[in-house]
């Protein structure tokens, strides 16, 4: 499993948050469909499994309604996550504190947070007729931050690629002017037939991630902001998980009030707030200095 993969990185991440605590977890002892309502185990069942728990297989929820001794019934797709089939031996979470569900959700919503400031660079090589005075970025370009660079290669010099003076016009997908992607590039000065190089700074986007993607390869997120990555997640469900322990209703989490006091948690996430955004200002400091976004 790559360092690098969802699902290693969501492992490590609830590793990091759990230190010291005390998970119960189970095996799936054979394959079950995403409608087996009987849960299949092949670990002797524990004092925490008991009715109304909440088991955690992959990126599904399951509800407990009865026990036996060595399986146990649930309903399937609890609180709005989705029911799927699971491999024998796949790990069985027993009313886990951070469970993968809620750790993939922050991922998701932690990348599609990052913004403009944050961004990945694509490039591309598009031909040009003598004096053509515009050329449209391909599909793949559209929501582009900005432009990075533009440079010029000559049918008739292959070697240099000068920087070419463009401007941007943007619009939306379809309009007549650039219909594809909604940006063109205006060329300043007359151009001969050749090719245009275009270095564009674009978005970085998860949608749904599968657990055995990888972020680098096949999201494009850099290997440096990994890191980033794991701290804002644990930010965000660390976040949630106070919400929980300031509810009104009776609390399911062993740790009392006088064992841990008010706002006692307020220092040890002020000081991961501040690391994060540390962290996060070194990654825009570093594309600013490779990759500055030159035309917008």
């Amino acid at each position: 499993m790559a360092r690098t993969e969802v699902h290693a990185t969501l492992k490590r991440i609830r590793r990091q948050l759990a230190a010291g605590h005390r998970s119960e977890v189970n095996l799936l002892s054979a394959a079950i469909s995403d409608t087996t309502e009987t849960i299949p185990l092949a670990l002797e069942v524990t004092a925490a499994l008991i009715p109304g728990a909440v088991l955690g297989i992959g990126l599904e929820l399951m509800r407990v309604k009865t026990v036996g001794t060595s399986d146990c019934t649930v309903i399937r797709g609890w609180l709005d996550s989705t029911a799927a089939a699971h491999a024998s031996g796949d790990e069985v979470q027993i009313s886990p504190r951070f469970s993968l569900l809620d750790l993939h959700e922050a991922m998701i919503a932690e990348v599609n947070s990052w913004g403009p400031q944050i961004y990945r660079v694509e490039s591309t090589e598009l031909t040009v007729a003598a004096s053509q005075e515009a050329v449209e970025l391909p599909a793949e370009f559209i929501g582009a931050y900005g432009i990075c660079r533009v440079a010029r290669k000559y049918s008739t010099d292959t070697t240099r690629w000068p920087d070419l003076p463009v401007r941007v016009t943007r619009g939306e997908v379809g309009w007549t002017g650039a219909p594809t992607s909604g940006i063109l590039l205006r060329m300043i000065d007359p151009v001969d037939s050749g090719t245009v190089f275009v270095l564009a700074a674009m978005p970085i986007t998860l949608t749904d991630p599968d657990l055995t993607d990888d972020l680098v390869t096949d999201h494009k997120i850099p290997e440096s902001m990994i890191d980033v990555l794991e701290m804002g997640v644990k930010l965000r469900v660390a976040h949630d998980a106070e919400y929980a322990r300031a509810s009104r209703q009776a609390q399911d989490d062993s740790r009392r009030t006088e064992e841990s006091p008010a706002q006692g948690f307020t220092q040890p996430m002020q000081f991961g707030v501040a690391l994060y955004r540390n962290r996060v200002q070194q990654e825009v400091n570093k594309l600013r200095a490779q990759y500055p976004i030159r035309i917008r």
